[in-house]
């Protein structure tokens, strides 16, 4: 059950991710400012228990997709290992990574592995293909895949966004992502006239908070390496539902984060859970009424 973000009161201040994991509101949201307290109020009702913590050392989790398509040509494929291998080797400790290639479908070579020389071997076996590819159906298929208990993102090198004729659309990949955000980190490069297909695949990665990139522009890789692995400024901040608001209702939800200077608000929708408690049985006093027999 996600969020839909509505409104953004500050740039500099932004929701990553956000769902409901046992009972709670748990959200991740990027501040490039300190943030000192945060109050969250669901429709008309303050909730009271809010917990604020920076990510620091809890282990979290980035889905690395590429495209081995055909139309990655020669030189973008060299740039392409040599991003992957630097990032593998620059990686956070507490980072989980999985590597996947995609094309119709997608194929993971390795799933949620923190050990270096595993991924290492992940990027060496990656080959190009003769075929098709289609981000938009496999995102989409994919986000229904993702646990919402841990901070998930993705890093996807691709050249574009493009719809099957049969298939799930932009619009509508767009609304999911609204609904259930993780942020995309765009790795796009040029192929033939592709304007168009890299101008959608970067409006992605604005949408969900993420970064883009143009790989035929960049020479040094430490500096997008550094940019994607600068988690400093997450927040996580987990907010426990009263059970008398867990009705399965659609509810708007109200973030104020404050910082030392200033508020920032963060306003989404978000469906609430039902609640799994069990209501007491109402205790049914039986009562015992005498018999009088009147005497003739």
């Amino acid at each position: 059950m996600g969020m839909n973000l509505k409104v953004m009161a500050s740039e500099e201040c932004k929701i990553l991710q956000n769902g409901v994991c046992n009972d709670s509101i748990v959200s991740y949201v990027d501040s490039s400012e300190a943030v000192s307290e945060v109050k969250c109020q669901i429709g008309m009702t303050a909730i009271n228990d809010v917990e604020v913590s920076v990510l620091g050392e809890e282990a979290f989790h980035t889905i690395i997709m590429v495209d081995n398509s055909l139309s990655v040509t020669g030189e973008n494929a060299k740039k392409i290992t040599e991003f992957l291998e630097q990032y593998v080797t620059n990686k956070k400790e507490n980072e989980y990574i999985s590597i996947a290639t995609f094309g119709e479908d997608i194929q993971f070579i390795s799933q949620k592995t923190q050990g270096k020389e595993s991924l290492l071997e992940a990027v060496k076996s990656i080959e190009s293909n003769n075929q098709d590819t289609y981000l938009t159906d496999v995102l989409y298929e994919l986000l229904d895949d993702i646990s919402l208990d841990e901070y998930t993102r993705f890093l996807i090198i691709t050249d574009g966004v493009d719809n099957k004729q049969i298939g799930i659309t932009k619009e509508e990949l767009i609304e999911k992502l609204r609904k259930s955000t993780h942020p995309i980190y765009a790795i796009g490069h040029i192929y033939k006239n592709n304007e168009a297909q890299l101008e959608n695949f970067f409006a992605l990665s604005r949408l969900t908070g993420g970064k883009e990139f143009l790989l035929d522009d960049v020479n040094e890789m430490d500096s997008i390496i550094a940019e994607i692995n600068d988690v400093s400024n997450v927040v996580k901040i987990k907010a426990e539902i009263p059970q008398t608001l867990m009705d399965g209702s659609e509810k708007s939800v109200l973030f104020s984060i404050m910082h030392e200077n200033n508020t920032s608000e963060l306003v989404a929708e978000i469906r609430l859970p039902f609640s799994t408690r069990e209501e007491a049985e109402p205790v049914v006093e039986e009562v015992v009424q005498e018999s009088v027999e009147e005497e003739l």
